[in-house]
This record gives structure tokens, C-alpha cells and sequence, in this order.
């Protein structure tokens, strides 16, 4: 049986198309995208499923480059977090959860019966998404639920 621990004293693994995982991960912007603006732009991207062009188009961005900006962003995000360095998650993190709680002030909060009931449905065995579309919610509906619940 293998120790967890020595697993760590293994080399960071190059990932493909990756930065060098010997060297610290670049923190540069990646189009004119500094990762609190990809946090923030994923966010808006989540809680607007059905206008994407619409918002790369507010950031003067299109698939293409976008395609890029997260690519790079994610395989950064990857290799710091095989780094044991997750201050980039966690910046990632409080860009994304603040603009998806800025965007769902427009949406009702969803309530604890509702969420209640898209609990049961999943522990017997429905999908999350289909558990939250019978109530008429989202994954950021539900993200956003659990995090005001915790405060």
C-alpha cells in the first residue's frame, strides 16, 4: 500500500500545453483577461446559459479567444494546484462566487422547500440537473444557496 504523502514528493507532471511546472505559474493576463476577469467573466457565462455571444460580445471577446483565454487559465489553475498552491483557485474562486452573487440578486432566492425537495431527488438517484430544472433552478441557483446558508 502506497502513503499519500510520498505521492507529493513526486514531480509535478507537465500537463499539456501546460506552463513548466518547475517554475512558478504566470499570473500575466491572458488577452487582456487577468484571472479575476475569468472568474467573472465564467460567472456571468453560468448564470446566462442562453446568451453566451452576447456576453463574450460585452467583452469584446469571441469563442475563439475565449476558447484560449480559458484553456490557458484552467491548465494554470491545474498545474498551481499540483503545485500545492491554491491561491490561484482561491482567487479564481472569490471573482467567480462574487459576480454569480452579483448576477442572482436578479434572480427570486431560491427557498429551503425547494431546496429541500432538489435534495431528496438527488439522494434518491436524480440527476442534480434534473432535480433543479423541476424546480425551476440552476446550479448557480443552488451554489448560491448553500453559500448564504453557511454564512
Amino acid at each position: 500500500m502506497s502513503d499519500p504523502e510520498k505521492n507529493w514528493e513526486r514531480p509535478v507532471p507537465q500537463l499539456l500545453g501546460g506552463p513548466d511546472p518547475g517554475a512558478p505559474v504566470p499570473r500575466d493576463p491572458v488577452r487582456g483577461v487577468d484571472l479575476a476577469g475569468y472568474g467573472a467573466i465564467a460567472a456571468e457565462l453560468a448564470e446566462t446559459p442562453g446568451a453566451r455571444g452576447e456576453v463574450l460580445a460585452a467583452h469584446r471577446l469571441d469563442e475563439l479567444a475565449w476558447l484560449e483565454i480559458e484553456q490557458t487559465w484552467l491548465l494554470r489553475l491545474a498545474t498551481a494546484a499540483l503545485q500545492r498552491d491554491l491561491s490561484l483557485q482561491d482567487e479564481h474562486d472569490r471573482a467567480f462566487t462574487a459576480r454569480q452573487d452579483e448576477l442572482g440578486r436578479e434572480r427570486p432566492m431560491a427557498t429551503a422547500e425547494q431546496m429541500d425537495r432538489v435534495s431528496r431527488a438527488i439522494e434518491e438517484g436524480t440527476a442534480p440537473a434534473v432535480a433543479l430544472a423541476r424546480e425551476g433552478l440552476r446550479l448557480a441557483d443552488w451554489a448560491r444557496y448553500q453559500r448564504r446558508a453557511g454564512e
